[in-house]
């Protein structure tokens, strides 16, 4: 019975430790991706952001058709 207590004690803590560091691996990569995008945002004459540009998404399926390549 102990030895199952200190089993579980032990996982207990690794498993903190653990995700204690992702924890902490993940704010310093958010706040490096803060710091590296401190560009401003485009904006248009009237001050609204500006979305000109290509907007492309690779290897997305076309969903307007059905398998047989027909409009739906």
């Amino acid at each position: 019975m102990k030895r199952n207590f200190a089993t579980a004690i032990l996982i207990s803590i690794i498993l903190a430790l653990v995700l204690g560091f992702a924890l902490i691996s993940i704010t310093s990569i958010s706040v490096s991706a803060q710091n590296a995008s401190s560009k401003p945002v485009p904006r248009l004459p009237n001050g609204k952001p500006d979305f000109t540009g290509t907007w492309d998404h690779p290897r997305v399926a076309d969903v307007t058709k059905d398998v047989k390549g027909r409009c739906v």
